[in-house]
């Protein structure tokens, strides 16, 4: 079975602090199974090896800011069941959870969940200042025309689907500025996708209202769509998937630039600016220091880097009563 397993993000460092669809993932399930105790090590290994017992399962995979290469929890789309620790759901959202809630308890831990300092919000704030400057100096240049020549090109490679009603749109981040750097999955989001569409451009330019239109569109056409979200601002889309059509559209500028195939379809958006706009090399410079500044900070924010490993047997035993609860799932469902 061709890509078993799925790599994501849920969640964001963004300048507000930390970000999350996970209510989104948790909309996938038909059961829940929350993790109480353990540390982010613990409850890595415990998935880690329920996904390594269960070969022929289709999971989704979502990894934390703060270890991008652990896993922090998984949704089984085999059983419709999202499994996470409790720490890293809103408590808001824990007051809304579906009626069928399992619970299972991990040794605790002396290891507390790491959170950001607000130094890091506000060096992401400046970041994001500098790049919402960019984009309203840039915005009186850009000609009107070719905005609208690309729209009709796009609407075309989105043909009409069988259903009435509208497609469902789920949500996920495009990456996020880790402890490890900057971390992102797109490359095997884009693993499916027969025809890409890639965004070029200078900073300031509004390449997201481009894709999240082209994602809208298919949705509304009946189509389901993937939208990865812009770190810095979750109300941008710098990302959209198709799956059912193999189709995706990406800002293919840095940090999350993909390589460009020879069949691609390329835009490249700064041929669009008319002359004579303002020199953005200032803010540029302003947007790439924030960031360096806050990667700074977000190491020093980080737990130390302490390889803790689990006990073999008690991750044995807790994978058995997740298969349990798994099961029961399947059966009732």
């Amino acid at each position: 079975m061709k890509h078993q397993i799925r790599h994501r993000f849920a969640e964001a460092l963004t300048p507000w602090g930390r970000r999350s669809f996970y209510s989104d993932v948790l909309a996938q399930s038909s059961r829940l199974i929350v993790l109480n105790g353990g540390s982010p090590q613990s409850v890595s290994d415990v998935l880690e090896r329920l996904i390594i017992d269960a070969p022929h399962d289709q999971f989704e995979v979502y990894h934390s800011i703060w270890s991008p290469f652990a896993i922090i929890s998984v949704l089984s789309l085999t059983h419709r069941v999202t499994i996470f620790p409790r720490p890293i759901i809103e408590q808001d959202i824990m007051g809304s959870l579906p009626a069928r809630v399992s619970s299972l308890d991990l040794p605790s831990s002396l290891i507390a969940w790491p959170r950001a300092s607000h130094r890091t919000s506000r060096l992401l704030a400046m970041a994001k200042f500098a790049r919402d400057e960019m984009e309203d100096l840039i915005k009186p240049y850009v000609r009107e025309g070719y905005v609208a020549s690309v729209r009709h090109q796009l609407i075309d490679l989105i043909p009409p689907s069988t259903p009435v009603q509208g497609g469902q749109i789920r949500h996920f981040f495009g990456g996020s500025l880790t402890s490890n750097g900057w971390v992102n999955f797109l490359r095997e989001a884009f693993d499916d996708v027969d025809r890409r569409i890639y965004f070029h451009g200078t900073f300031g330019l509004d390449h997201t209202n481009l894709i999240r239109w082209f994602g809208e569109r298919a949705a509304f056409a009946g189509y389901d769509v993937d939208f990865y979200h812009c770190e810095w601002d979750s109300s941008h889309v710098d990302h959209v998937i198709i799956p059912a059509l193999k189709t995706g559209i990406t800002l293919a500028t840095a940090p999350h630039a993909l390589e460009l195939g020879p069949a691609d379809l390329a835009f490249d958006m700064s041929r669009w600016i008319s002359p004579g706009h303002p020199n953005l090399l200032p803010l540029i410079k302003i947007y790439q220091t924030s960031i360096h500044y806050a990667l700074t900070s977000l190491f020093t924010d980080a737990p130390p880097n302490v390889d803790l490993k689990s006990d073999p047997k008690l991750v044995a035993q807790n994978v058995r009563a997740i298969q349990k609860i798994l099961d029961a799932s399947l059966i009732l469902s």
